[in-house]
């Protein structure tokens, strides 16, 4: 984010699922040039909207006579396409409008309305071909292409409307089962029952027929098995199979690693009383030559028939295989110089846990020398991503904030903003952190810094696959320059898709030769763009859980109290933010809010934590981030000692009684649990100087003297020990 954001909403938690679909090189609507004038087209009106549509031209001419504000409130669609996640599609169509003016073009998901992506379209008077592109984050047969045409008053022409997708082709290998038409009887299949179980198999039809007499409750007291398979990990299994049941039930379909019985993934399936053909994908998380394929049967009394059995592998062309989220990946080296991630953690180099609780702000548009570093550090904050870029900014300069903010005890993250949801500008971003000016600083600070490739890179229109290979390889070109330090992806669409993150986070980590990598999510989630301000809470601890449980390395880089583009705030815009602190706390995540304030957000004024960039002008929402919440940076926030010593600081632990000391670099930072007075007693035993403390951080000067001093707190039994050089 810089001073405003494109309202995009969340793209939605799935995992990805491949489709035997290839690439489409028809239209994948009907009537797409409206020679059939409407049909197999709907145009749909909010209350508030009038519209109407004629066909009689050979094209869509959709006339809004009143309108609010929303552009959803009239809608011209096609529903019932088939959507891959992850897969890229291509809408392309010829609009004008009877003035000049924006439309939206998204795909959404019947009945639920599940937003799939999208972008805005200008339109003139005159005639013109517009391409998007939109890559949906869930698997559906009931997709729909939405013109949203709401909002503005007169006419809009739409002509030759196509759709094809996805970028990947998928294609299937060769068979893996044997016998599975049963055509050799029971040859290759084994039938398992675990005690209190009583089955039998038939084969006698040219399927199997198999008959439960007496079962448990669990699905696997019954297994119809064929082993031998090699399976491979994050491959992706078609298994299809005919099948009925003499009574409606559900059986459970998996594969495993024979002797070990790993659960390699699977599905439930629920079966009818009349044979049907089924199909599921199964993405194995380990690499084995014992794969087992299970019918899992237990739990009902009766038949199962079973036909036309078979397993294949889809292949890739033009695309990467993704890891599921199940893959376990290694640890990055224990050797590295700096900062290495560990399952879902960063660590220092001496194993101290770091989980983020820190602040963006935007220096190069206006604290190029960092001046708020110590303000920003008064809160506790461990963290600072520095906002910078190639433009604007200099190798120079930037070198200058990181030294500073490793000496306020601030672990910064650096990012370049100049790529700003740019998918094709991924490889300016890296090539500048390639330039010799760049990559000396990074070399320099390795121990501490964070390297947050580029800001919010990619619309909604990024694939998996093109993040996946734009990602590997930038950070494989960083890895071959010696940057040793964990990189920082944002997600795409804006930074806001977790869904993103959820397909190809594992891919990701699994390819980088260190390992080393982390994951932002910037949760720009307003209520307006989830329904209510529940199910925006449930989203936000879902993606958190879906991280935990996935042992993804996740930071929340950005996020704030509300978001607009007006720069008014109504209700709808809203984030819920406390839910952000709570469920990163409870779940030892780190985050980063925005922003600080010396460089003012505009129009978002509300999204300024400070009014001048000093710890004492720190306001509203900004000062429950900081310092009031029970959350807030100050209550949660751990600063490794590896920064203290970084910046000359001896640490004296936490006392007993509520005061903190460090000194180094001519000042002692002194954290009092009460308001009072503090005495500077000289090396020859006078009181030469006092000062105020208030409850709290506090910075004092030391003595210009050298000598060994003693700092006391007046009315207490503290003092402390203070050698001036």
């Amino acid at each position: 984010m810089k001073t405003s954001l494109r309202a995009l909403g969340l793209a939605a938690l799935a995992v990805l699922g491949m489709s035997a679909q290839g690439h489409a090189a028809d239209n994948l609507l009907t009537n797409g040039d409206f020679a059939s004038a409407g049909d197999g087209w709907s145009l749909s009106k909010a209350t508030g909207n009038t519209a109407t549509a004629a066909y009689g031209s050979g094209a869509a001419v959709v006339s809004v006579a009143t309108t609010g504000t929303t552009n959803w409130g009239v809608q011209l669609t096609q529903k019932g396409l088939h959507l891959d996640a992850g897969s890229s599609y291509t809408v392309t169509f010829d609009a004008s409008a009877s003035e000049a003016r924006t439309i939206n073009v998204a795909m959404s998901t019947d009945v639920t309305w599940h937003y799939q992506g999208g972008s805005d379209v200008t339109l003139g008077t005159t005639s013109k071909s517009f391409t998007v592109k939109i890559t949906p984050d869930s698997t559906v047969d009931a997709g729909i292409l939405q013109f949203n045409l709401g909002g503005t008053l007169g006419d809009v022409t739409i002509d030759n409307v196509v759709i094809t997708g996805g970028s990947t082709t998928v294609t299937a290998g060769s068979e893996m089962i044997l016998n599975g038409d049963f055509a050799s009887a029971g040859d290759n299949w084994s039938l398992s029952k675990a005690t209190g179980n009583t089955a039998t198999a038939a084969y006698g039809t040219e399927s199997a027929v198999v008959t439960l007499a007496a079962t448990g409750t669990t699905n696997w007291g019954v297994q119809l098995t064929q082993g031998g398979l090699v399976l491979k990990a994050g491959s992706t299994y078609t298994v299809a199979f005919d099948a009925s049941a003499s009574v409606a039930r559900t059986i459970n379909v998996a594969m495993s690693t024979d002797k070990t019985w790993h659960y390699q993934g699977g599905s439930d399936v629920t079966l009818g009383t009349t044979s049907k053909s089924y199909s599921i994908k199964i993405s194995p998380d380990s690499t084995v030559d014992a794969g087992i394929l299970q019918f899992n049967l237990g739990g009902t009394l009766g038949t199962v028939t079973l036909d036309n059995v078979s397993v294949k592998e889809l292949i890739v062309s033009g695309g990467v295989t993704l890891l599921p989220d199940t893959t376990t990946v290694p640890d990055a080296p224990s050797t590295l110089p700096g900062l290495r991630v560990k399952g879902r953690f960063l660590y220092t180099p001496t194993g101290e846990k770091v989980i983020f609780r820190g602040v963006n702000e935007m220096f190069v548009w206006g604290d190029k020398e960092g001046l708020t570093l110590p303000e920003i550090a008064k809160t506790g904050a461990n963290s600072v991503r520095i906002v910078w870029t190639l433009a604007d900014g200099t190798a120079a300069g930037l070198d200058t904030l990181i030294a500073r903010s490793v000496r306020n005890r601030l672990i910064p993250i650096v990012e370049f903003h100049d790529a700003t949801g740019k998918w094709d500008s991924l490889p300016k971003v890296v090539n500048g952190w390639l330039s010799a000016p760049y990559l000396a600083v990074l070399r320099k600070h390795e121990k501490y810094v964070v390297v947050n490739i580029g800001n919010e890179i990619g619309d909604a229109s990024v694939s998996a696959a093109d993040y996946v290979t734009g990602y590997d390889s930038s950070v494989a070109k960083l890895r071959r320059a010696g940057v040793q330090a964990p990189v920082m992806i944002d997600a795409s669409t804006y930074g806001q898709s977790y869904a993103m993150i959820s397909q190809t986070a594992k891919t990701l980590l699994a390819h980088d030769s260190l390992h080393n990598l982390l994951f932002s999510v910037h949760m720009w989630w307003p209520i307006k763009y989830n329904t209510d301000k529940a199910t925006l809470e449930a989203k936000i601890k879902s993606s958190i859980a879906h991280s935990v449980a996935k042992n993804i390395p996740l930071v929340v880089g950005e996020f704030g109290e509300a978001f607009t583009e007006a720069g008014t705030v109504a209700a709808t815009d809203s984030i819920s933010f406390r839910t952000i602190l709570s469920e990163c706390q409870a779940n030892q995540v780190g985050w980063l809010v925005w922003s600080w304030g010396k460089v003012t957000n505009n129009p978002q004024k509300d999204l300024n934590m400070t009014t001048g960039g000093t710890f004492a002008t720190l306001q509203t929402w900004g000062l429950e981030v900081a310092v009031t919440d029970a959350n807030s940076i100050k209550n949660t926030s751990v600063i490794p000692n590896y920064l203290s010593a970084a910046a000359g600081i001896r640490a004296s632990g936490r006392n007993v009684d509520g005061y903190v000391l460090h000194t180094g670099n001519g000042t002692v930072q002194l954290t009092a649990p009460v308001a009072g007075q503090v005495e500077w007693i000289s090396p020859a035993g006078s009181v030469a100087s006092s000062a105020s403390v208030q409850a709290g951080a506090n910075t004092l000067k030391q003595p210009t003297v050298p000598g060994l001093w003693i700092l006391r707190a007046v009315g207490s039994q503290r003092s402390w020990k203070v050698l001036v050089p």
